[in-house]
């Protein structure tokens, strides 16, 4: 038959599990384990002409010593590499074609399924999932959101304003890096309830596979093997059904994205959301069909039903898949404190998402201005005037923001604004409980114990770093 389409290969997948071809499916069992996924650039005119027609196709000729096989073949001769790629640059300019034809094939398909009836409004996701991946809010909402954030986070504007940018206008699924403490779930779960989307938090851990991000077959406690969904599904489920219930729909945050195995966990994710270009995020085939089995035979979860007939029904599956909604987002958080401990993403993780580095103050006069904002806007509230004032006699006396400084510059330990807000908290619980101190004497007395207490544990074994953080609260300024 000849060369009939290039692509990018993608992922190899070793699946044991998911039933995918027809004659899997007729017998209930997978019989191909060994599955990969690219990316179509070209397709032969014949194949667009007729993508039903088989025998219609006639594809280009391969170069001489191809082997006759087919599907995809090993090719190690580098000359034939060579001349493969000649014979692909001959098509370059069908390229842009062959993209155009998806996106056709896309359109006339919407068009000609008749639409019926739908009186509920969650019953009618073409109603609820908008075409356009931008979600304007207004000039006066955005300012709103910006100065509440502002107002609740101890941030620099310019993030706020990128942070907003990537997440309304520029289509973006948002990576967090920071140290721990710095309020990075916090912040992402605050600015999607301000933009009015629900927030669905999950944590990773080592333990994640497949099953806990996509889902997939699992034995019920009656022994049955069922369909589970993961937080993906689940979390584009409720998208749609938070839009019913006065949301603009919800969003996924994955709270330290980085403690689950790459590999183990996050395979079709990395197809699903294949780059940060929201237009390339689809849900293949092969895992459509794989959910619509297991409703078909009653052998699913609400979720997957609820999948199937709302988020990816008929209406919305196309050629290539379904479409991810537009509006939807996740929003990871990823710390890189302790990395050794945990798995490491890499490149092909990470450019799925636009990544924004939260870093928490390190000069004394800006630790000065953190702590006075923590007394302003929380212990003020919490414990009253007289906890406030007194507070500051101890922050000022102990050099608490120089303290914290030196704690800061120390490779090992986090010390983010969580941590200054907590020693804050300590001593102010003490002194509104104690209200005749001694002053000077028992002021340091009280803060090494607050800031003894937000230790990370490693200080107690780790010799070096124990003598590194003695020797911060021993300094006499």
């Amino acid at each position: 038959m000849g060369i009939i389409g290039a692509g990018i290969f993608t992922l190899l997948i070793l699946d044991v599990n998911t039933i995918f071809w027809d004659e899997e499916i007729q017998k209930r069992k997978v019989i191909f384990p060994i599955r990969w996924l690219s990316k179509v650039l070209w397709l032969h005119n014949s194949v667009r002409a007729n993508p039903f027609d088989v025998n219609s196709w006639k594809g280009e000729n391969p170069p001489p010593r191809t082997p006759l096989q087919s599907g995809l073949q090993p090719i190690r001769d580098p000359e034939l590499v060579k001349k493969f790629c000649e014979v692909l640059l001959k098509h370059s300019q069908e390229f842009q074609e062959t993209l155009r034809f998806f996106e056709k094939y896309r359109i006339e398909q919407s068009e000609m399924k008749p639409k019926a009836p739908q009186p509920q409004l969650v019953s009618q996701p073409s109603a609820i999932i908008p075409t356009s991946c931008v979600i304007d809010i207004g000039h006066d909402k955005i300012n709103e959101v910006r100065k509440r954030i502002l107002d609740e986070f101890i941030i620099d504007e310019a993030i706020v304003d990128w942070l907003l940018n990537l997440l309304l206008y520029s289509c973006k699924n948002v990576l967090l890096v920071g140290k721990p403490g710095v309020g990075k779930t916090a912040l992402a779960r605050r600015i999607s309830e301000l933009l009015g989307f629900k927030p669905l938090i999950f944590t990773a851990h080592a333990h994640w596979s497949r099953h806990d991000v996509i889902g997939g077959p699992m034995l019920s406690s009656s022994g049955e093997v069922v369909w589970r969904s993961g937080i993906l599904i689940k979390a584009l489920v409720e998208h749609v059904r938070a839009k019913s219930e006065g949301f603009r729909g919800a969003w996924l945050i994955i709270d330290e994205v980085n403690r689950a195995d790459v590999d183990k966990a996050y395979g079709e994710f990395f197809t699903i959301f294949s780059s940060v270009d929201s237009s390339d995020w689809i849900i293949p085939l092969n895992l459509l069909r794989e959910i619509k089995d297991y409703v078909k035979r009653k052998k699913a979860d609400e979720y997957a039903e609820e999948f199937m007939s709302n988020v990816c029904n008929d209406d919305r599956i196309e050629i290539i898949g379904c479409r991810v909604p537009p509006d939807f987002r996740v929003i990871a958080t990823l710390n890189y404190v302790d990395v050794a401990n945990l798995f490491t993403l890499g490149e092909a993780f990470t450019r799925r998402f636009a990544r924004i580095v939260i870093e928490h103050p390190t000069s004394e006069n800006e630790i000065e201005k953190e702590i006075e904002w923590f007394i302003n806007n929380r212990i003020r509230k919490d414990y009253g005037d007289h906890v406030a004032r007194e507070l500051r006699n101890v922050v000022s006396s102990t050099h608490l923001a120089k303290r914290i400084e030196g704690l800061r510059s120390i490779p090992g330990i986090a010390f983010g604004f969580a941590h200054t807000y907590s020693i804050l908290q300590i001593i102010s619980g003490y002194i509104n409980r104690y209200t005749n101190l001694e002053k000077e004497k028992d002021y340091m007395s009280i803060v090494r114990r607050a800031i003894e207490a937000m230790l990370p544990l490693n200080q107690l074994w780790d010799e070096d770093l124990k003598k590194k953080i003695d020797e911060v609260l021993s300094e006499r300024y």
